[in-house]
């Protein structure tokens, strides 16, 4: 909510632009009120009622390119194996086709690949370079 603030950012949408001009039909998920899910009070409250120890810490990073501001949705949180749990920060992209791990992380949760995938990678920022990578999948929880 202070990054919000601080950045004059919408409380529905997170856009650039005051709540009372968003054009967005979005409401929270929780309380249906005209606000972003992340930022709604009520779910505060609900959660440090039920467990005064969140399992998940979420917390929003922003970078500048341009005159543009990008808000990056992460957390950390427990993630497992068969083997073993431990705590990684991960990066959401609901706009992903696939998620990644590092090989450090695979290696330290003694992940075993069960295929091989051939794809082709982009990286971000409009750049045309594509490489194409043959990737070890597997699964984790």
């Amino acid at each position: 909510m202070n990054v919000v603030k601080q950045k004059q950012l919408c409380f529905n949408c997170l856009g650039k632009h005051r709540v009372t001009e968003c054009k967005s039909n979005g409401r929270c998920q929780n309380c249906n009120r005209k606000h972003h899910t992340s930022i709604c009070k009520e779910l505060q409250r609900k959660s440090e009622v039920e467990s005064p120890q969140p399992e998940a810490a979420v917390f929003f990073s922003s970078t500048k390119r341009s005159k543009a501001d990008v808000v990056l949705k992460n957390a950390i949180t427990p993630i497992s194996s068969s083997h073993t749990t431990t705590d990684a920060a991960i990066l959401f992209d609901e706009g992903a086709q696939r998620s990644f791990i590092t090989r450090k992380l695979a290696d330290y949760l003694q992940l075993e690949s069960d295929k091989i995938e051939k794809l082709s990678l982009t990286g971000s920022g409009g750049s045309n370079n594509r490489s194409l990578q043959q990737l070890e999948r597997t699964t984790v929880y």
